[in-house]
């Protein structure tokens, strides 16, 4: 027995972040149709079936060889949008994912703090950066993912080698960011999630070892995932009160429902955002320590937005 008369298109690229929601929906016997984008034409004279239409392309989909997914998802949604189709995180919240820059001037927008940072196109840009911040600076792409050509630049000779050297990794979109580092008390960030524009939990990542980390479980560079721990109370914590107006102003202006905001606490305590996820993954085992699943709240957030 189906319970929803009023099917979930699930918009994705990678086949294992949406199959724990896969699941789920089985599991409540939710009609869905899996939208995987790698092998979809988009005919414009298409009238969209009637449904909720869940957005969860990445940013990172070229590192699976799917370089131009992004842009066809775009331009799928925005077919939907002229429909006036139901869509959850759509093609505004889509731009944000795909870059730094935008996340950046939200944050700015509602006054959240995030590392002074230089967006540059060539790579005297980014030397000339790096002179003007004077190290050590995060060099990062403006679109990737995953935590992938995330680099920690101490001094300028190590840069101009770093910029020469295999290992520079150039943003899909041809954009630098050269960014202040943030030196922190534990070398851990915070990941705040969202479902519906509510917080869910706080995610503790520990970035000792790099800053290639992803909460899905298959990204986990520890097989006990003890890099990921769910945050005990944060919600009740006067940060959550601070912090919670203003990410909601941009989740409302962006038209985001689910998305997670990531934060480092400099030697004084002070809070520097430096990503929005709108496509955000969980940590199936940080969340059973707790006895928590933010899939089971996705489920009950897609049942409410029936219509």
């Amino acid at each position: 027995m189906v319970y929803n008369t009023c099917p979930i298109f699930l918009i994705y690229e990678n086949d294992e972040w949406i199959n724990p929601l896969i699941r789920a929906l089985e599991e409540e016997k939710m009609a869905f149709v899996k939208f995987n984008m790698k092998s979809r034409a988009i005919d414009f004279e298409m009238v969209p079936e009637h449904g909720i239409y869940l957005n969860r392309m990445s940013a990172s989909s070229f590192i699976r060889g799917n370089r131009f997914i992004p842009e066809i998802t775009m331009g799928f949604i925005s077919l939907l949008e002229a429909h006036k189709k139901l869509i959850i995180n759509g093609s505004t919240a889509m731009n944000l994912e795909l870059s730094k820059m935008l996340q950046y001037s939200a944050l700015k927008k509602v006054g959240l703090h995030f590392p002074r940072t230089i967006a540059s196109a060539t790579r005297t840009g980014i030397t000339e950066a790096f002179d003007y911040l004077k190290g050590p600076v995060i060099i990062k792409p403006n679109r990737a993912g995953m935590g992938i050509g995330v680099k920690l630049i101490h001094d300028k000779l190590s840069l101009l080698d770093y910029l020469d050297s295999p290992e520079f990794f150039l943003s899909v979109d041809g954009i630098t960011l050269v960014q202040d580092y943030i030196f922190s008390r534990d070398s851990k960030i915070t990941r705040l999630e969202f479902i519906g524009k509510k917080l869910v939990y706080a995610l503790s990542v520990d970035t000792s070892d790099g800053f290639e980390l992803c909460p899905a479980t298959k990204c986990s560079l520890s097989p006990a995932n003890s890099k990921f721990e769910i945050i005990e109370n944060f919600s009740e914590s006067s940060e959550a009160n601070d912090l919670g107006p203003p990410i909601r102003q941009i989740m409302e202006d962006a038209e985001i429902d689910i998305a997670s905001f990531e934060f480092i606490k400099d030697y004084k305590g002070k809070i520097f955002f430096y990503d929005i996820n709108v496509n955000t993954n969980y940590n199936i085992e940080a969340e059973a320590k707790k006895g928590f699943c933010a899939t089971n709240v996705l489920i009950d957030f897609l049942k409410s937005k029936h219509y």
